[in-house]
């Protein structure tokens, strides 16, 4: 009998759980039927958003080709004018050249000149340096020969206090 219960328990138990199953997949049916409808409508709406997009994409098309145009033009004439700058430009470049040039050979002599007169100066200054250095030389050996007389005095004076 005990067995015969558990058959039966079983057998409820299945068609409650087969019911419950049918139950939830009817819902979910209907669920995926509700998403389909409002997934048509949706691509409806995204479609007719699209072809308005297009339209105002042709139109800002348009409007931007006759910028562009507008834009081409007014860069030429901006080219032709960097044309006539650069062609001043160059000529200023070469004036300022030719100053700078004439410029440079002045500095160039003046430095030649410079250089000539401190050669001299450096000659004059060398021959000081060696009559100095005589006379230096000179004071020095006499300066010796004073030292020399001094030390013999010196030796003579300690001989005589012994």
């Amino acid at each position: 009998m005990k067995g015969f219960a558990t058959k039966i328990i079983k057998k409820v138990s299945l068609e409650v759980i087969y019911e419950a199953i049918e139950d939830r997949t009817a819902e979910i049916k209907r669920d995926i039927a509700e998403l389909q409808n409002k997934q048509e409508a949706d691509f409806r709406y995204l479609n007719q958003r699209i072809d308005n997009l297009g339209k105002r994409i042709d139109d800002l098309g348009g409007r931007i080709d006759t910028e562009i145009g507008s834009v081409r033009q007014e860069i030429g004439q901006l080219n032709q004018r960097i044309d006539k700058l650069d062609q001043k430009i160059d000529t200023q470049i070469g004036l300022v050249n030719q100053k700078i040039d004439t410029q440079i050979g002045q500095v160039n002599q003046r430095l030649d000149r410079v250089d000539q007169k401190v050669d001299a100066l450096e000659q004059k200054i060398n021959t000081q340096i060696g009559l100095v250095n005589q006379k230096i030389d000179t004071q020095i050996g006499q300066v010796n020969q004073r030292l020399d007389t001094i030390m013999q005095m010196l030796v003579e004076l300690s001989k005589q206090k012994n």
